[in-house]
């Protein structure tokens, strides 16, 4: 299962993928604001609940230019261009 998770990340852009353990110190809390522009799913500070089902997270990295992402944390198009990839 773990092979075809990972083909599956790789062709909607990932450059690695890895699966590993949940760990609750690296899952966000709350809706920010960056997320709420943006998605406009929620209100900024509301609590992001997290299903205590889930025991694995796959982690995605992509490539991103470092003249843009120095700059950060503001927002550019380095930034929305790959997440955009994930969307295919």
């Amino acid at each position: 299962m773990s092979r075809i998770v990972k083909e599956k990340a790789q062709w909607v852009g990932a450059d690695l993928v890895g699966i590993a353990k949940t760990d609750p110190r690296w899952i966000y809390t709350h809706w920010g604001e960056q997320n709420v522009r943006y998605s406009q799913a929620a209100q900024v500070g509301d609590p992001i609940e997290i299903a205590q089902d889930y025991p694995y997270v796959i982690v995605m990295a992509h490539q991103m230019g470092y003249e843009m992402v120095s700059r950060s944390p503001a927002v550019e198009a380095d930034t929305d261009i790959e997440y955009s990839k994930g969307i295919k």
